[in-house]
């Protein structure tokens, strides 16, 4: 997979539902073993507002508290 291809399979994935920048780490580096590939991606997709890891630990946090999860139990899901 050519570094474009990965990029443009990379914004499709946050459409989906959030990714942390280590799960999209771990999405990519099956498609490709060029270590630096998957760093400039997730350079690109975070400059590009693509992908946020302070959202995605908001929207994890926002939905433990709905299911009424205390602290402990959201401490050891956000590790």
């Amino acid at each position: 997979m050519t570094r474009q291809e990965l990029y443009d399979y990379a914004v499709s994935l946050p459409a989906k539902k959030n990714y942390s920048s280590g799960d999209m780490s771990r999405q990519l580096a099956v498609f490709t073993e060029k270590k630096d590939s998957v760093e400039h991606i997730l350079r690109r997709l975070t400059d590009n507002h693509y992908l946020y890891d302070a959202q995605f630990v908001a929207c994890l946090f926002d939905k433990h508290i709905k299911k009424l999860h205390g602290p402990t139990r959201i401490k050891q899901e956000i590790r």
